[in-house]
């Protein structure tokens, strides 16, 4: 009995190695099978060595490095949060316009000149979603914020 415990701890364990090793693998390769290959093989021989090491020595080295990457990681990801906040605020300011001047082709009472027309097409182009999604969600949003139907 003692024996089949064995055989399904390890394959427990192979079957994680394998898993974490396909998904490494796949995310550095980059597409290529032939670079998949090799990472693969890499990162098998490499846990293959570190594996030598004994479990408390591993985890005594490995429990602080992976630490000081998480602390790391954190750190970019503030710093690119603040550096994207410019861009977000940008293209919020441009979708409230570009709202503003779709609602007055729905509203009788405003008239849409020519320039409010220039004014949307350069908005839409300054926008880093694609024109004509931009161009027909803004419509649908419009058109539900004023409970219309569907209008061109």
């Amino acid at each position: 009995m003692r024996q089949l415990y064995a055989f399904v701890i390890f394959g427990l364990i192979f079957n994680t190695v394998f898993s974490l090793y396909y998904a490494l693998g796949k995310r550095f390769s980059a597409g290529s099978d032939k670079r998949y290959k090799f990472f693969v093989a890499a990162f098998a021989l490499a846990g293959f060595a570190i594996s030598f090491m004994g479990f408390r020595q591993l985890v005594a080295v490995m429990y602080p490095i992976i630490g000081y990457l998480g602390l790391l990681m954190l750190v970019v990801l503030v710093v690119a949060s603040y550096r994207k906040k410019g861009g977000i605020r940008k293209e919020k300011e441009i979708r409230n316009h570009l709202l503003g001047i779709v609602e007055k082709a729905y509203d009788s009472e405003q008239d849409l000149t020519s320039q409010d027309k220039e004014k949307a097409k350069q908005l839409r182009e300054a926008s880093i979603i694609d024109n004509d999604i931009l161009h027909e969600d803004t419509h649908a949003h419009v058109r539900q914020e004023m409970g219309l139907g569907k209008k061109g």
